[in-house]
């Protein structure tokens, strides 16, 4: 993976660093962007998004929602990753695959 962009703080506001904007590695916080996105919400690519909301109250909706996670990261360029459902929804992990 290893992209490099504006990092920014838990409230999405740029990291600043003796006033300058702070450039890193943005992989984690890409994917928990694009993973956090309804569809709609990006008014460009209307079908961009995860739509996670619908999985959480489902049963045995883990295939659909890794399909899902799949598709919007592959849109954006991450291929050959790994999703990881085996300690739960509430902690999934990802990673790369290759």
């Amino acid at each position: 993976m290893a992209r490099f962009d504006i990092l920014l703080n838990e409230d999405g506001s740029p990291q600043i660093e003796d006033g300058d904007v702070v450039i890193g590695e943005s992989d984690e916080q890409n994917i928990k962007f694009i993973l956090g996105l309804s569809k709609g919400t990006v008014a460009a690519y209307p079908l961009f998004g995860v739509d996670s909301t619908k999985f959480i109250n489902g049963v045995n909706k883990q295939t659909a929602l890794k399909r899902e996670m799949q598709i919007a990261l592959e849109a954006d360029g991450y291929y050959d990753i790994d999703i990881d459902f085996s300690e739960g929804l509430s902690n999934i992990k990802i990673t790369d695959g290759t």
